[in-house]
């Protein structure tokens, strides 16, 4: 896997009104909630269907995501209590790739960021052209969102099932 991208959103921090709601295991629980229902974060998606599984003790979700005529499998892996890893499926259209998102914490200024690491199934580093730069573009509007949505959800805490 060759990293073709990599940012920090910040998620809330001490002057934040939500700050005491988006603590890090209540933002663990929002991005379960993302996992199981990613329609609700991602408008281009229409559906999906979720499986959940446990493997080797970790939590794993296999996904099927309905992009109108295209479908994406992925598998969504939580590897602990503060990393949740996207493995999607290559494709005759794209690659295999990784989305690795991150809670981090910071004590000095009571910061919690989601961090986003993107990969793809490549031994080539792909080419820094306008269409990389308007892929990470797309990447960090799509994150922007999801966190947006989270936010907004901050108080309405996705049950546990």
């Amino acid at each position: 896997m060759i990293k073709v991208h990599e940012h920090s959103i910040e998620v809330t921090n001490q002057n934040d009104t939500l700050f005491n709601l988006l603590t890090v295991p209540n933002l663990l629980r929002h991005l379960e909630h993302y996992a199981k229902h990613p329609h609700e974060y991602f408008e281009p998606l229409e559906n999906s269907e979720v499986t959940e599984m446990f493997e080797d003790g970790r939590q794993v979700f296999y996904r099927v995501l309905h992009f109108g005529s295209m479908d994406v499998k992925d598998k969504v892996t939580f590897i602990n209590d503060l990393t949740m890893v996207i493995d999607i499926e290559r494709t005759e259209d794209y690659p295999g790739s990784r989305l690795t998102i991150k809670i981090e914490t910071f004590e000095a200024n009571q910061t919690i960021r989601l961090h986003f690491i993107y990969e793809e199934d490549s031994t080539v580093a792909p080419k820094e052209d306008i269409f990389l730069s308007l892929r990470r573009k797309a990447y960090e509007q799509k994150d922007k969102d999801m966190v947006e949505r989270i936010r907004q959800r901050a108080d309405h805490l996705p049950a546990l099932s």
